[in-house]
């Protein structure tokens, strides 16, 4: 590889990537996010890697590693059979990683809300077109039935595009480097991106996919060995993916039709202005669209400096610091080997080679985004996205490297790769813990802090609420949404009627109380806030409190369904099946349509045993959930009170393919009991 002459400025750069490795775990440094994942566990895996690392960079050491690798790659280059098999079992212990280590809440990105869309029945988003409905259709035709939720198919498909994802580095390795293979692999694969493909809840994985893929086509057409309409399918077909897509992948389409037609050894700097200039026309086109606020173009758009109400901005100390966690995160080797690369070459080489100008054009546009395009939800909440985007770096950073015949990579590439993937498997190992997953998004949240942050407090408060490992966290994430300023009128009702619950929950009587009340005079038609108020009722009040408290819901919700399906149900449970009929019907009458109005005003009529109309009202409930347990088991309890047996224990037994607690489990075998009488 190097000679020894050339190894002082790459054991330089290794030491420096190494000490801040070390300097944010052991710091720590809450600031370099992006690589502090060890910190959330025991010093003791540290002690082990850090010393490992100074093994590895030994000279003798890292120089036998490499000449191994480099030998392996040299005795493999002919062997396409072997290649192939070794690609597809790296490729499916990636993805059975992926399977068996998925992340365990759902708190980085958009994940609640995806799974959310996802469930309601949503199967287009504009932005995420292909794989938005390849999740939602994999969920209604496949995981649904089968009896899986939405994060099953998410779960899933995330890890076969893991092998997709790895079979293509694979490829992409072995076209650049086939005599490097295993260590240009190795670097490429060590990406945080990896960490999408482990159950992560995002409309990104398939993108990721298909990016080495991409890459490797696009240098297939440079050297003339596949047609640029190929390129263009897929490239296309990638925005329809998802349409960040376009941002990376567009100026190198138009830079392959370029080279097509000029010669870049005489045109290539030319052609870089041309498009340099397009693209700055592009922004400063954008900057004017968002200083006179026209459409949305300023929520996407970084403004040039921070503000009291929004500490985002383009010079501002932490925008660097998260261009330098992606960075770190998603393509390290870039960074390591951009520095030499850089300042060594001269940039009339790459003009004049057509691979490495392909490789200049595919970081410049992602360059651009990284550095005007808003991160929305935070720099480490977004990690994904941009991480997404500078994915392709490290490939292009080796082809710009590699660019000159017989160039061998560093021996310290050994080590690095070692950190690189030390940081990625210690990413995934933070996400597939429940306990660490949370811990750390409540520090990135301070961390990142730009806007109010009510709603991730609150989403950190619901996980706590599921997850037994955290529960006794929920109460502190819901005080820290209750203290974000600035403190407006929906966040504040939205945080008392979680503190109200919460406390209840903990049978602390006097402070569920006190915000129970709290929630209810700061707004009177606050429905979450009233229904706390029946179930502290319920718990320490009386049958005539929990009436009362019925009658003051129906008449403050007389004109909204589930204001009135609450006080039904309240009257109901009370004892009073009059009133709770009335509101029920009432319910029904205002909004048919709603899932939970449907089973609630179904139980009633089974209960009061108008069992065929119970039957027909239900059967909506049935269409709209093909896979509620509720809604088979009402029916098959009311085809019980009509005698109708066959009919019954038809929808019993798709009741019980589809129980899932002990509970359900008990009221098919009770029923299961009565129709053997």
């Amino acid at each position: 590889m190097s000679k020894n002459t050339d190894r002082l400025p790459w054991h330089l750069t290794l030491i420096v990537l190494a000490l801040l490795f070390a300097v944010a775990v052991i710091g720590p440094v809450d600031q370099l996010w992006g690589l502090n994942f060890l910190k959330f566990y025991s010093s003791t895996p540290l002690f082990f890697i850090l010393p490992l690392l100074v093994i590895l960079s030994l000279p003798p050491v890292s120089s036998w590693i490499s000449r191994t690798l480099a030998s392996l790659s040299y005795h493999d280059e002919g062997r396409t059979g072997r290649l192939i098999i070794a690609g597809l079992v790296i490729s499916l212990l990636v993805t059975a990683a992926g399977l068996l280590f998925p992340s365990a809440t759902y708190l980085l990105g958009d994940a609640h809300l995806r799974l959310n869309q996802i469930a309601d029945g949503k199967l287009f988003l504009p932005t995420e077109l292909i794989d938005f409905l390849l999740h939602a259709v994999a969920y209604n035709e496949i995981f649904q039935p089968l009896g899986y939720n939405s994060y099953d198919a998410y779960h899933v498909i995330s890890a076969l595009c893991g092998f997709l994802f790895t079979l293509g580095v694979f490829r992409l390795a072995r076209y650049m480097a086939p005599k490097q293979l295993w260590i240009t692999f190795l670097l490429t694969l060590s990406s945080g991106v990896l960490v999408l493909f482990f159950g992560y809840v995002e409309s990104y994985s398939l993108l990721a996919a298909m990016l080495p893929h991409i890459y490797l086509l696009g240098l297939k057409v440079i050297d003339g060995q596949s047609k640029i309409r190929c390129y263009i399918v897929l490239c296309t077909l990638a925005v329809l993916v998802h349409v960040v897509a376009a941002v990376i992948l567009v100026p190198s389409v138009l830079l392959l039709f370029l080279v097509r037609r000029h010669d870049p050894a005489r045109r290539g700097k030319k052609m870089t202005i041309t498009l340099m200039s397009a693209i700055a026309v592009v922004i400063v086109v954008a900057y004017i669209l968002r200083y006179f606020e026209f459409g949305s173009v300023s929520l996407y758009l970084m403004p040039w400096f921070a503000r009291a109400d929004f500490q985002h901005g383009i010079f501002t100390a932490n925008h660097f610091l998260n261009i330098f966690n992606w960075l770190y995160l998603a393509a390290l080797p870039a960074l390591f080997l951009a520095p030499y690369v850089l300042i060594r070459e001269r940039m009339a080489s790459f003009y004049a080679n057509r691979k490495t100008l392909y490789a200049l054009w595919v970081v410049i546009p992602s360059l651009a985004f990284v550095f005007f395009f808003t991160p929305q939800l935070g720099g480490p909440r977004d990690w994904d996205l941009f991480s997404l985007v500078m994915f392709l770096w490290t490939p292009s950073m080796l082809t710009l490297y590699l660019s000159q015949a017989g160039r061998r990579l560093p021996v310290q590439t050994v080590p690095l790769a070692v950190l690189s993937l030390t940081v990625t498997l210690s990413f995934a190992a933070v996400n597939s813990n429940v306990t660490t997953s949370a811990e750390r998004f409540s520090e990135i949240l301070e961390v990142s802090k730009f806007k109010n942050l009510t709603k991730e407090y609150r989403l950190l408060a619901i996980t706590a609420r599921v997850q037994p490992e955290i529960q006794f966290r929920e109460v502190e994430f819901l005080q820290r949404a209750w203290q974000q300023p600035p403190y407006t009128f929906s966040d504040s009702v939205g945080v008392l009627t979680d503190l109200g619950l919460a406390y209840l929950g903990k049978g602390d009587r006097q402070r569920s109380y006190q915000y129970i009340m709290q929630g209810l005079q700061l707004d009177t038609l606050s429905l979450g806030n009233h229904q706390n108020l029946v179930l502290y009722l319920r718990k320490y009040g009386t049958r005539r409190d929990v009436l009362e408290t019925a009658r003051l819901i129906e008449r403050r919700f007389r004109g909204f369904a589930p204001g009135m399906m609450t006080a039904g149900m309240t009257y109901w449970e009370a004892g009073d099946a009059e009133s709770g009929g009335r509101c029920l019907q009432r319910a029904y009458e205002l909004d048919s349509e709603d899932y939970y109005i449907i089973l609630g005003y179904g139980r009633y009529l089974l209960d009061v045993g108008e069992s065929r109309s119970c039957i027909e009202v239900v059967s909506r409930a049935i269409e709209k959930n093909p896979q509620s347990f509720q809604a088979h088991y009402i029916t098959a309890s009311a085809y019980h009170q009509l005698g109708e047996t066959e009919r019954s224990l038809e929808f019993l037994t798709r009741a019980r393919n589809l129980q899932r607690s002990q509970s359900e489990s008990r009221l098919v075998q009770a029923l299961e009991e009565r129709l053997r009488k």
